[in-house]
């Protein structure tokens, strides 16, 4: 009964303009008398007298609710104290899943089994889009535990009713390689950044695999670096996908083949989207608000992704009237260092810039003895004699960073052994050339 009705959910993304709008106002008022009364996120609502709660004006003040972190709204799970009998009181007892997340930290997830499958349906209609059929063999590059992104994974390949090949473990290259030989995949739909050892274990031993003809990534872009080594080993024939979801957040967004990269048309029968000004005050964050939560409403949760409209009037070529949004990067692009602000890609597009491998370079920010902020760049002995006078180089004719070290606000590039086993990228979190230490 429950996946029948599922099945017969509005297609929200071919409805007229006119009455897509009318369901998401219906929506965001359901979804408000249930946050307001909720007691992980009724703190967040301002006060207002039940007779001035109309549709009109909740649709209007919608936006007096402050955007919120994820990682600050999930923390009201732990901190506030009527969680526990909130929970305790239901019959029904809701799924409890946890995500290793960017941050590499567990967090909770609640939900019911209804609304998994509810997610998973959009999921899987992104993966249709993107070029999965019921005739391929799809490896998937999961995490090591138990998470909500696997669950949905799983139930959106199964709708496609394609043969699922589960790889937990991306580390382990050379078994991988056999099993994805052996099983004859043709695609593969990971995180870009589970990538790197199975490309380079085929790099180093000179081998490729035929096979491949399409790769589905979502959680981070495919950098022109990497695409430009995939082509290289697995053929000039190989095409990309692209999904757009988080584990907070759930299925956000698919690509059309109308869109163009980094562009999505937005899951509005699932998320109510809006565009706030970002904490680095240069472009708008994506600010999502998950329209069928009950356990755990998502309410105006920041993304970290920087976007613009691309289409807000739903015009696309392929017919569908559900509005597209442009991935602009990441909010954490922005990076204060010596006290100024300056782009992140200053740092993270380093490898790229001087021929090096991106993930097997990683440039760390600290806080040094002296209070001073202090550039790392860890990368092996081999490689250092190599790229070190590159790489600085590369830094210092950058004006900004070049004044900060003259005027002794910042102390670096200091070069350092590298991290055991790097080409390992930590736990189930995405690779980053530039990490932060400071925070």
């Amino acid at each position: 009964m429950q996946d029948e009705r599922l099945n017969n959910l509005p297609e929200l993304d071919l409805l007229p303009a006119a009455e897509r709008s009318n369901y998401q106002q219906h929506a965001l008022v359901r979804l408000w008398n249930l946050a307001m009364h909720h007691p992980l996120t009724r703190r967040r609502f301002p006060p207002y007298h039940p007779e001035e709660l109309t549709h009109e004006n909740i649709f209007a003040r919608w936006s007096e609710i402050p955007p919120a972190r994820s990682a600050d709204h999930l923390q009201c799970i732990i901190k506030e104290g009527k969680y526990q009998s909130f929970y305790e009181k239901e019959t029904n007892a809701p799924i409890v899943t946890s995500t290793g997340g960017s941050t590499s930290k567990p967090k909770l997830l609640v939900s019911t089994y209804e609304e998994v499958l509810h997610d998973a349906r959009f999921q899987g209609r992104s993966y249709r889009l993107a070029g999965i059929t019921a005739h391929d063999t799809v490896a998937t590059f999961g995490g090591s535990g138990t998470y909500a992104t696997d669950y949905c994974i799983y139930h959106a390949l199964a709708q496609i009713g394609c043969t699922i090949v589960p790889i937990n473990d991306f580390r382990r290259a050379e078994e991988n390689c056999e099993i994805l030989e052996t099983l004859r995949v043709n695609v593969l739909l990971t995180l870009p950044s589970k990538l790197y050892p199975l490309l380079s274990y085929l790099e180093n031993q000179h081998k490729t695999l035929k096979n491949i003809r399409l790769i589905v990534t979502g959680g981070e872009p495919v950098s022109i670096q990497l695409k430009r080594r995939l082509i290289n080993r697995l053929g000039t024939n190989l095409m990309f996908g692209s999904t757009f979801r988080t584990s907070d957040h759930g299925a956000i967004g698919y690509q059309c083949s109308h869109c163009e990269e980094g562009e999505y048309h937005l899951h509005e029968a699932l998320q109510y989207v809006e565009l706030a000004s970002s904490d680095a005050g240069s472009a708008n964050e994506l600010v999502v608000s998950n329209l069928h939560c009950s356990y755990m409403p998502i309410v105006r949760l920041r993304s970290g992704d920087r976007a613009k409209w691309s289409d807000d009037q739903g015009n696309c070529l392929c017919g569908r009237t559900s509005r597209k949004i442009r991935l602009l990067g990441r909010t954490a692009d922005m990076i204060k260092i010596g006290g100024e602000k300056v782009s992140g890609r200053l740092f993270s597009e380093l490898p790229e810039r001087v021929g090096i491998h991106e993930n097997l370079v990683q440039m760390v920010v600290r806080t040094g003895s002296d209070g001073r902020d202090l550039v790392e760049i860890a990368l092996d002995d081999s490689l250092r004699d190599r790229y070190e006078n590159d790489l600085r180089s590369s830094l210092m004719a950058n004006p900004t960073f070049a004044r900060m070290v003259r005027e002794d606000r910042i102390i670096g590039p200091i070069f350092v052994a590298a991290r055991e086993n790097m080409e390992k990228t930590p736990g189930y979190g995405k690779l980053k050339v530039l990490r932060d230490m400071r925070r």
